[in-house]
């Protein structure tokens, strides 16, 4: 079995999240043009998103920084790279208890994609009681 590599950007000064992405060696990165070709600028205003070579049950791809709603899990969570890890984990942001906050992947039946953290920050916002939604 092959791991396909695959990234997204999120542009923090243009907040825009780009799915066709090349990431260089030389610390920059290239925005996918309608003729196959990148336009390649400085990555310091990028937030490089990773694909996590998991799909959730609709074969939709799981990327870091993804909101996931999981089966038996009330709050959504954040797929993050864990450098203790090595990988990448889904956080429970609401949880409080170090013991909790990361739970184990579940199968992809279990897992729906929300969404982006960054695209979508209120995705992961508490809902206020009485709001509609």
């Amino acid at each position: 079995m092959s791991r396909r590599f695959s990234f997204r950007v999120w542009h923090k000064e243009r907040k825009y999240l780009y799915d066709n992405v090349a990431i260089s060696a030389k610390n920059k990165v290239g925005y996918g043009s309608s003729g196959g070709r990148y336009d390649f600028e400085g990555a310091k205003d990028a937030i490089i998103l990773q694909y996590t070579g998991r799909e959730d049950r609709k074969g939709k791809e799981v990327f870091e920084g993804d909101v996931l709603k999981v089966r038996g899990v009330s709050a959504p969570v954040v797929v993050k790279w864990s450098r203790k890890k090595v990988g990448f984990v889904l956080e429970n942001p609401k949880e409080t208890r170090p013991s909790k906050k990361e739970i184990a992947w579940p199968s992809k039946e279990s897992l729906r994609v929300l969404g982006n953290a960054y695209k979508k920050p209120k995705l992961l916002e508490e809902k206020k009681a009485g709001s509609s939604g």
